[in-house]
């Protein structure tokens, strides 16, 4: 099997290739890869056409399956604001060229990595035909892609798959996201500080990068008749940041006290559903946050993003 996968070289993307070591990848990014495994394509996709493919042809035909998972995302607490121009170019632009791209080569099946960020902010449980209202440029960006790759199904017979993922962690992920911030203040045996928000402490879905691959790759084997399918790739169950504060704290037997501090905020979080993944994948999460933190750390660092 050949897959084309976006992004390799980011987060996600490099655990991803390592999970496919039965598989020829070839890697389109803006940077380069220094996995020897990886068939490397420097390219930026908001300008990706097929003049600029064409000196890349050999790689690229007879894939038979695209990963577009390189995206831009805000992070919190860095210079990576929730640009619409950005979300624009990067997410909405860029995979319209990446389903031209598997147009052209006659490229089949695509995953397209979406997010949970398309629902906005509900409340409880939340399923694929939930109403979709996202409230951030990045959401609105993601959701405008999903809607390209329906609409490429429909046209051509490209059978695409979304999933809408929650918050992934583990080695490589940002460093200032709430996880990182735990796991590195509890490894220092520096205190964790918790929010307590008028709503009360907020409940985060969050799953493990290799649960996200695992999905990914079961994606790929896929065979259905639809041409497009959403399907919600959530963590094993909602943890409230209290409760994460406690569990990374005892999962890496540090010293660290937890405080809690008072906000006039209101956030409660929300859990996506994986009934639909696990009927049409048969794939449900391993990773707990426990088991997780144990299998991360010989492995741990962070990204600092600016």
């Amino acid at each position: 099997m050949k897959v084309i996968v976006t992004g390799h070289a980011g987060f996600i993307g490099k655990h991803l290739v390592k999970h496919l070591r039965d598989v020829e990848v070839v890697g389109i990014d803006r940077s380069t890869s220094n996995d020897d495994a990886v068939k490397s394509i420097r390219l930026d996709l908001s300008e990706m056409d097929e003049r600029k493919l064409e000196p890349h042809s050999d790689y690229l035909q007879g894939a038979d399956a695209v990963v577009h998972i390189a995206a831009y995302r805000p992070v919190v607490g860095s210079r990576r604001g929730d640009s619409f121009d950005e979300n624009t170019r990067t997410n909405v632009t860029g995979t319209l060229n990446v389903l031209t791209m598997a147009k052209t080569f006659k490229i089949d099946k695509v995953i397209f990595a979406s997010t949970k960020s398309v629902y906005g902010n509900p409340k409880g449980l939340i399923k694929e035909e939930g109403p979709a209202r996202p409230e951030t440029n990045y959401g609105k960006s993601k959701l405008l892609a999903e809607g390209l790759c329906r609409e490429f199904g429909e046209a051509y017979g490209l059978s695409c798959t979304s999933l809408r993922i929650a918050s992934v962690f583990g080695p490589g992920m940002a460093c200032n996201l709430v996880f990182a911030k735990f796991l590195n203040n509890a490894l220092k045996g520096r205190d964790l500080v918790v929010h307590e928000h008028l709503s009360g402490y907020e409940y985060l879905d969050l799953i493990y990068v290799k649960d996200v691959t695992e999905a990914i790759q079961r994606s790929l084997h896929l065979r259905h008749d639809c041409v497009y399918e959403a399907l919600n790739i959530g963590g094993k169950s909602p943890v409230s940041t209290l409760s994460l504060a406690s569990e990374i704290v005892k999962a890496t037997g540090s010293k660290s006290e937890i405080d809690t501090v008072r906000t006039q905020e209101m956030r409660h979080g929300f859990k996506l559903s994986t009934e639909k993944a696990s009927k049409v994948l048969g794939w449900t999460p391993k990773y707990d946050i426990a088991s997780a933190v144990k299998d991360l750390l010989p492995s741990w660092y962070c990204e600092h993003i600016r």
